[in-house]
């Protein structure tokens, strides 16, 4: 939700400053690193995440929150920048179907949260492809950041 919800306020008054930028880029790289990693521990992507929320701050953290981004915005996302070709979720998938749904309340809808912020699908299962795809978003958060940061 993160990341994409930074894209989705390109252009709108609580778009990411340029010092927001500075403070945001060196974090989300460290996102990509850890995401890119299969040590990475959930908490340590959690921690992240609560740091990239606290450098934000204030009203694109509300912004965010208000676009109400679900997996549906996320493969939308994915077909703009042809990543993904149109597809139909596979019948009886739910947010809280496959590795989530053994968790707790809490736990669920955070690993929810952070598959959701790294671009993994969740729920209807991923066709292997997910990895890719979230490495083009978190690129496009990265490669936005690093022009906004450029600005004066």
């Amino acid at each position: 939700q993160l990341a994409l919800g930074i894209l989705r306020l390109e252009g709108t008054p609580q778009a990411v400053t340029p010092a927001q930028a500075g403070a945001l880029l060196p974090l989300w790289q460290t996102l990509q690193t850890l995401a890119g990693s299969s040590v990475a521990a959930p908490e340590e992507i959690e921690a992240l995440q609560d740091q990239i929320i606290a450098s934000l701050a204030g009203e694109p953290v509300a912004a965010i929150a208000a676009l109400q981004l679900t997996n549906a915005d996320l493969q939308a996302y994915y077909v703009e920048i042809g990543a993904a070709e149109v597809r139909t979720p596979e019948p009886g998938a739910t947010p809280q179907s496959g590795a989530f749904k053994d968790l707790p309340q809490e736990q669920r809808e955070a690993a929810r949260a952070t598959a959701q912020a790294l671009g993994t699908p969740v729920g209807g299962g991923s066709g292997g492809s997910g990895a890719t795809k979230s490495d083009l978003l978190l690129d496009n958060v990265i490669e936005l950041l690093v022009q906004r940061a450029a600005q004066p």
